[in-house]
């Protein structure tokens, strides 16, 4: 793929052997990790999956694509396993990933179940036993385990992600198979996220019980028999609007605790990771972060403003920096978007997708031509005060 002084690649006019015409990027899509989701698979543990020609249309949907560099087939290149936001899946444009694999990596994107399909829990799923385990609940997490097991046996991998990373890193079911990890729009505050509706929110086995309990009453069965029998259209529920809230439940096994027990109990894995938003490089900054991560969240209410204006004007569709804006910057794909982009666009492109390719690469960020990214001073003290009162002499 021959670059643009901007970063802009160049597509080969007539197919070269893929589905995407890179010249030197080859691409494979829609390959299975695992078994249909479907039929007597539904709400198990991912099961192996066998070979297959052609192609089917239905709720199976664990599979992943493949962006690899061509100009070498026996060369150790780098991994990165990329987990996709809420409302989105991996055959979307934003995520295409020959931009990185330009870079000199492999980018793997996939997909999980999700709603009803992905998070749905009842008593008869906790007493089933797959192989002497089941995961009672959280199929998305599995099938995320379940990628990331593939990746590493057939690729070998480090990984990228958000909040379901975050899972990803606390398992033990994972261990030993994560190099790094860099994490965009994580968990925000590990004490509570059960207060909050975000990525990170999880629910108790119990509420997942009853939530689900109404869905499945709602389509008139009562047994997971009858349920694996529906058809994928029946289970279907639309995000955000549906009044049936599935999520994440905490049942201690894909997830092993609370956010805040996994780290005060060390069960986090050891492994290198870029995260954070608010940057503290000693006590005093960390307590300024600390309050600012909630301040930010909380004085711009549209209460305060809305009322002041004089006029009102309708802005642009996508128009400013709205959530995920940097996604075509960060993975160095704004070809594969409709956009009106700017050669401005593709220089800081170029180079926001280099301190992701460095990071991935070698675990540091900086590289030639780069302003200097600072790494966290390791000797700079935090003190914990503790959760109860004391005497100061």
């Amino acid at each position: 793929m021959a670059p643009h002084p901007f970063g802009i690649p160049v597509f080969n006019s007539t197919n070269t052997g893929n589905l995407t015409h890179w010249i030197d990027i080859t691409v494979w899509k829609g390959i299975p990790f695992a078994a249909t989701t479907g039929g007597q698979n539904r709400w198990k543990a991912p099961q192996l999956a066998s070979s297959a020609e052609g192609y089917t249309i239905d709720e199976d949907c664990l599979n992943l694509n493949i962006w690899s560099p061509t100009s070498t087939t026996d060369a150790k290149l780098p991994a990165v396993m990329w987990s996709y936001p809420a409302l989105s899946t991996a055959v979307d444009a934003l995520f295409d990933g020959g931009g990185l694999a330009d870079k000199g990596m492999v980018f793997v994107s996939y997909n999980y179940r999700s709603g009803a399909f992905g998070w749905l829990a009842t008593p008869e799923l906790t007493g089933e036993l797959i192989n002497g385990k089941n995961s009672w609940a959280n199929w998305d997490m599995v099938d995320q385990f379940a990628a990331l097991k593939w990746i590493k046996a057939n690729i070998a991998a480090s990984s990228a992600g958000s909040a379901a990373m975050q899972h990803i890193l606390n398992s033990e079911l994972t261990k030993g198979l994560i190099d790094g990890a860099i994490l965009e729009f994580g968990v925000r505050y590990p004490q509570d996220p059960l207060c909050t509706s975000l990525a990170e929110a999880y629910r108790t086995l119990e509420v997942t019980y009853n939530t689900s309990a109404r869905f499945l009453s709602s389509l008139n069965v009562t047994t997971l028999a009858e349920a694996r029998a529906l058809p994928m259209e029946a289970l279907t529920t639309n995000f955000l609007t549906s009044s049936y809230d599935f999520t994440a439940t905490l049942h201690y096994y894909a997830m092993p605790d609370t956010y805040h027990n996994t780290l005060t109990k060390s069960l986090a894995q050891d492994v290198p990771r870029f995260l954070g938003l608010y940057p503290a490089t000693n006590s005093a900054t960390a307590s300024g972060a600390y309050n600012s991560q909630f301040t930010g969240r909380t004085k711009v209410g549209t209460w305060l403003w809305s009322q002041l204006w004089r006029a009102h004007y309708e802005s642009p569709a996508g128009a400013s920096a709205y959530h995920e804006s940097e996604m075509n910057y960060v993975l160095n794909n704004l070809y594969a978007t409709d956009k009106p982009w700017t050669d401005d666009d593709y220089r800081i492109a170029e180079r926001m997708s280099s301190y992701r390719a460095n990071s991935i690469k070698t675990g540091d960020p900086n590289g030639e031509g780069l302003v200097r990214w600072p790494a966290v001073n390791p000797f700079a003290l935090v003190q914990h005060i503790g959760d109860g009162w004391a005497r100061f002499l």
